[in-house]
């Protein structure tokens, strides 16, 4: 990688625990709004890995950025719809 300086970077001396915050925000492929609400509220995190792939509910599943989510909850608002604790948001649907 080069950085915006020009500078070569080279990843592999870094670990997860350099780049993430801890404790660790995750979402699930399925969540509701109220939980991914908190996490926008609660953290300035860029992106929030997401779990659940398969049949292992604790299975990495990918990543999904703070923009995607903030999208998701101003197109669902923007139907003319409430935006709840009680509504699911779809992730799967929409990135996996």
């Amino acid at each position: 990688m080069i950085t915006p300086q020009g500078e070569r970077l080279n990843l592999e001396l870094y670990r997860a625990e350099h780049v993430m915050a801890s404790p660790v925000v995750t979402l699930r492929k399925t969540e509701r709004v109220s939980v991914v609400a908190r996490a926008l509220v609660d953290t300035s995190h860029g992106g929030f890995p997401v779990l659940g792939k398969d049949s292992d509910p604790e299975a990495f599943a990918g990543v999904i950025t703070r923009a995607e989510l903030l999208i998701i909850l101003i197109k669902y608002n923007a139907g003319g719809r409430q935006v709840s604790s009680e509504f699911v948001c779809g992730i799967a649907r929409t990135y996996f």
